[in-house]
């Protein structure tokens, strides 16, 4: 599955290995993403897949 949307905010994020989570605005939906993305910042456009819970 897929999800776009732009970074609205970085909730955490781990500088020693990037872990990061984050809030994502797609279609007016919030939603909270969690990943290897270290180099994400607020405003970005991401793509992201995977699963979701």
């Amino acid at each position: 599955m897929q999800i776009y949307g732009a970074v609205e905010e970085i909730v955490y994020r781990n500088t020693g290995n990037g872990y990061t989570v984050l809030r994502l605005l797609s279609s007016g939906a919030d939603v909270t993403a969690v990943g290897m993305m270290a180099d994400i910042n607020i405003g970005d456009e991401l793509r992201l897949y995977g699963a979701w819970k």
